[in-house]
């Protein structure tokens, strides 16, 4: 029998998924807050076990230095207008993945932590299922944090802060689509590109998209990826977001193509290791038999476009 790393990643996330099934399970859905939480710290684990010792995750907040405000015009004469004393913060975030080494936590115990802007990697929302609303709450989430993202960017220009702000990944992970009573999806991987393609298209320009913060990908286990993408045509380059599967493909022996296990939890890892300027496992990425998005094609698999630029010789 061959021995693919495709086995080796398809067994890796069933082996995840199977934990979170076993205590839904148990406590059906009476207990939902608890499930929730479970599948936070799941998928936590999942990341810390596997993304280089130098990214941890953990829930938490995010602490934005900003521009002090009295209630008098003008500020104390001998107030020293390059502290940093004063802070807004995010709101609390499912997970946070930061660069250890970059910069010490403002604050960090075993189940939280309060972090500068500069050491966060990646924002991550998690959903037990997905729906419009939950869509909408996860986007803005990920607006206001990127929104304080750009005042706090603003800040230490005017403030003269060496440390360099790197753009984070702003990422949604959901186990499942929400499903009615008769068993139709209420969101959909083309209603999700859709609307993430608007917000970019409202809030940047081609020339600036890549200076601030963008939802980068909303993950559905074993079902969809939604992901901001360049597409380098021939006459135009266009921005946007592609949905395509969230499950690998592989080829038997015999030559046959099978659809194989979830990929969606590995993108997670893919991206955020891009996002962190680290090497990719080849034992968790890329293990994928088959780039051709048109085989087991996702049936909502389709790309809207926010940006243009016209290619000129």
């Amino acid at each position: 029998m061959d021995r693919t790393l495709n086995d080796f990643q398809t067994q890796l996330a069933e082996s995840f998924h199977s934990k979170i099934n076993l205590l839904e399970k148990i406590i059906g859905d009476k207990h939902w807050l608890t499930t929730g939480g479970f599948k936070e710290k799941v998928l936590i684990n999942f990341l810390n076990d596997n993304l280089p010792k130098k990214l941890k995750a953990k829930s938490g907040f995010v602490v934005f230095p900003t521009k002090r405000r009295f209630n008098a015009e003008k500020a104390p004469e001998d107030y020293d207008s390059l502290n940093r004393s004063s802070y807004i913060m995010s709101k609390q975030i499912d997970i946070l993945v930061y660069d250890v080494f970059e910069s010490s936590p403002v604050f960090e115990d075993e189940n939280i932590v309060l972090l500068s802007p500069e050491s966060v990697k990646a924002v991550i929302e998690v959903k037990g299922t997905l729906n419009g609303k939950h869509l909408t709450d996860s986007i803005g989430l990920l607006m206001d944090y990127r929104n304080k993202w750009i005042e706090y960017k603003a800040f230490s220009k005017e403030h003269h802060i060496a440390v360099e702000l790197k753009v984070p990944a702003l990422l949604v992970y959901a186990w499942e689509f929400k499903r009615s009573t008769n068993g139709s999806r209420q969101l959909t991987g083309v209603t999700i590109r859709k609307k993430l393609s608007n917000i970019l298209k409202e809030n940047s320009t081609f020339e600036n998209y890549r200076d601030t913060p963008f939802i980068s990908s909303v993950f559905i286990y074993k079902e969809c990826e939604t992901t901001l993408t360049v597409d380098a045509g021939s006459e135009e380059l266009r921005v946007g977001y592609f949905t395509t599967r969230g499950r690998s493909t592989k080829f038997l022996s015999d030559g046959t193509l099978q659809e194989g296990g979830d990929k969606t939890l590995f993108g997670l890892l893919r991206t955020i290791l891009a996002i962190s300027d680290c090497l990719n496992n080849r034992f968790l990425i890329d293990t994928d038999d088959s780039n051709r998005y048109d085989l087991y094609r996702h049936q909502d698999t389709g790309f809207s476009v926010s940006l243009k630029k016209i290619i000129t010789n």
